[in-house]
């Protein structure tokens, strides 16, 4: 009996037990499923999110594209329309950003590439484009304090020595020459001597009259690259234009010593003769550097216009440059050394020879209006009317609307009895005349001549009244 009692006390408890703890077990079980499901729909909305944003992507992607067509054939306000609808659908590309604030530049519409500069840079501040799109919009906007800023940051980003360059030109437009100084300063220090920095730097010198720092940084130049000799050649002129002629020479006299071959060197040595009051040894090497095929003839035409003007006050130098001109005439058959020749000829008062240069100038560059009229002034003055007649009709065929030309025709032919062919070329030359009425009254005046020659008497007195309204004291009438 108590067997039964016990296996039924046993039993009960089991029941109990079982009974409390199957509601846990059932809300376990549920509990799991329920995770279950919500892991899974987790993943489902995480798919359909990526398939919707590659989606979006694309499509931002087709619309920056047919943005970038209109923008390559600079048709901006197309292009904005379709990078803002790209920009709407991908709020987070930098490169949309970038695009419209360049189309808006183009623009000229600085103020609204600003926004688009600034945001393009915020998402990526590691592209050095953003940086010079926002360089040139703050430039644009006259905003000097951001554009430092923006050319500051961007070497901050990347120590490139062009990005310096950048800066001191910078600074240069705003003519801080001591700011531009102190960034080449910079870059010596983490570049290492470069001799474009050096050059800089001397030139920067040079034209703010700081001769002596000029000259320091020639020496550095030098010192770094003996290897150019152009660098001692500039130290060699710097010395001499500051009047330190024994330093020069001495400079120079290294030079020649180690066997370069370079026409300035007799330049040069030209300049510290002159400053010597050698003008036999300046001219001898004048004459040497005139003669070498390596001296440009841009160069010797400076030096030719710089002797002609010394020349206008002293004759000794028409000499001289003459016989230089016909040098530099061996070597090149440029036409303006023909009209320099012509010029050193007629200061030695040698017009034929003078008028034949200025005619073989014209032959090779017949378009010089000047040296035309040159031919034709010089033809009236020596009276050769034959040259005369056809001169005017050769730059007439050049320049058949310049009223100057037909005015010489007409009085070639006025001098050779041609009176009618006279009268029409001074008719043609009256009719293109505007604004002079000077030169005017003497069309009217040699009108006045021929059409009384013509026995046109009625037009000759015409004209001689109006040669007399528009200069009462016109010594022709």
């Amino acid at each position: 009996m108590k067997i039964y009692r016990s296996l039924f006390t046993f039993l009960a408890v089991f029941l109990l037990c079982f009974c409390t703890t199957l509601p846990a077990m059932a809300q376990k079980k549920k509990h799991k499923k329920k995770n279950k499901l919500s892991k899974n729909e987790k993943l489902l909305r995480e798919e359909v999110k990526l398939v919707l944003d590659e989606r979006e992507q694309r499509f931002a992607e087709q619309l920056f594209i047919e943005g970038m067509k209109f923008y390559v054939m600079e048709e901006y306000p197309k292009a904005i329309d379709k990078f803002e609808e790209s920009r709407k659908v991908n709020p987070k590309s930098a490169t949309t950003f970038f695009q419209l604030g360049k189309a808006y530049l183009n623009l000229e519409k600085p103020e609204k590439a600003l926004f688009y500069a600034e945001t393009a840079l915020k998402i990526d501040d590691k592209n050095t484009y953003h940086y010079f799109l926002l360089i040139a919009v703050y430039s644009a906007l006259q905003q000097d304090e951001n554009t430092e800023k923006m050319h500051k940051s961007l070497i901050k980003i990347e120590a490139k020595e062009e990005y310096y360059f950048e800066l001191a030109s910078f600074y240069l437009r705003k003519q801080q020459i001591d700011n531009a100084l102190n960034v080449y300063g910079e870059m010596d220090k983490k570049f290492g001597h470069s001799q474009e920095i050096i050059r800089r730097k001397q030139l920067l010198y040079l034209q703010t009259g700081d001769i002596e720092s000029a000259l320091k940084e020639g020496e550095v130049l030098i010192e770094n690259f003996p290897q150019e000799p152009v660098y001692k050649l500039r130290q060699v002129e710097l010395l001499l234009n500051e009047k330190e002629t024994e330093q020069a020479k001495k400079l120079l006299t290294t030079i020649t010593e180690s066997g370069i071959q370079n026409p300035s060197i007799h330049l040069l040595q030209a300049q510290i003769y002159e400053n010597e009051k050698n003008v036999e040894g300046q001219i001898e090497e004048l004459k040497k550097a005139f003669a070498s095929q390596d001296l440009s003839e841009n160069i010797k035409l400076n030096l030719l216009k710089e002797y002609y003007n010394r020349a206008v006050f002293d004759k000794n130098w028409a000499k001289t440059g003459l016989n230089l001109t016909n040098i530099a005439l061996e070597l090149h058959d440029n036409p303006n050394l023909y009209v320099f020749k012509g010029h050193y000829l007629l200061l030695q008062e040698k017009i034929p020879e003078g008028r034949e240069a200025y005619v073989k100038s014209l032959e090779r560059h017949e378009n010089n209006y000047e040296i035309w009229q040159t031919v034709l002034q010089l033809d009236t003055e020596i009276r050769d009317y034959d040259k005369l007649l056809k001169t005017s009709e050769d730059a007439l065929e050049i320049f058949p609307n310049q009223s100057t030309f037909w005015y010489y025709n007409g009085t070639a032919h006025w001098f050779k009895n041609n009176y009618e062919e006279a009268a029409f070329a001074l008719e043609q030359g009256k009719r293109l005349l505007v604004g002079n009425p000077t030169f005017l009254g003497q069309f009217e005046a040699q009108m006045g001549d021929v059409y009384n020659a013509l026995k046109k008497y009625n037009k000759s007195d015409a004209a001689f009244e109006n040669a007399l309204k528009l200069n009462p004291a016109n010594p022709h009438v």
